[in-house]
């Protein structure tokens, strides 16, 4: 069995479209209550459930678990349940798997067996309609009628499509014997942000102004490569054609 948090965000519906296309359907998503109450979606799960009980249900299912995917952004009200999530992990030897947390995993004294935190700094692709707020810069270039538009550098850096996000995803959970703990940055393949930022200005010949900011780059992909994946990342001008 698989834990998904945010079961029913942006990230959490791909990744859950995508394992059940590998045939995965042994999966209990947790979210807010109020959005399970709204669901419509042709996923298939054994089960959604609030994140109310999600203690209890982890408590009562650990025999069963194979990992925990946390999905859910890294904001304060989820600080205190993620870290239940580790304590637990790390006490009953579940798989952790997470994105984009910014609580400091490596300097805890217990740790899970097997965990990683990916950080995907600009994730586009994908159903983004399912994408509530923060909609990427490329489906907003694609999607609007507007000629003149200013894009913040850093929006347009280091991308990963969603597609690939999945992948990495149930690839690392599959292979847990063999890979390795930590946190990873991963971006786009070719990882050239000159390039990424020449395609930005001749999309659409649309007239784009893009501010410049500095960022530092400790991109982390070779690292994961080493472990033994071996997909090619969908690049951004093939995206694009497509």
């Amino acid at each position: 069995m698989f834990i998904v948090t945010d079961a029913l965000g942006y990230i959490g519906q791909e990744f859950i479209a995508y394992i059940n296309q590998q045939g995965y359907y042994d999966i209990v998503g947790f979210d807010e209550e109020e959005k399970l109450n709204q669901k419509q979606n042709n996923l298939i799960v054994t089960d959604y459930k609030s994140y109310k009980v999600f203690q209890n249900f982890l408590e009562t299912h650990s025999n069963l678990l194979q990992a925990v995917f946390i999905l859910n952004d890294d904001e304060p009200e989820f600080l205190t349940h993620n870290l239940w999530i580790w304590e637990y992990a790390s006490k009953n030897g579940i798989p952790l798997m997470a994105i984009n947390q910014k609580f400091e995993w490596n300097n805890q004294k217990k740790q899970p067996w097997f965990w990683v935190n990916f950080n995907f700094l600009n994730i586009y692709g994908g159903n983004e309609d399912r994408r509530l707020n923060n909609k990427s810069e490329i489906y907003k270039l694609l999607n609007t009628d507007e000629t003149n538009m200013v894009i913040e550098k850093n929006k347009i850096e280091d991308l990963i499509h969603m597609n690939d996000v999945v992948k990495i995803l149930l690839w690392t959970i599959e292979n847990r014997n063999s890979s390795k703990n930590g946190n990873y940055k991963l971006s786009l393949h070719q990882n050239d942000n000159s390039l990424i930022e020449e395609f930005f200005l001749n999309l659409n010949n649309k007239n784009i102004q893009i501010n410049r900011s500095i960022l530092t780059n400790d991109n982390h992909l070779k690292d994961f490569f080493t472990l033994g994946y071996k997909s090619d990342f969908i690049s951004i001008n093939e995206f694009y054609k497509h």
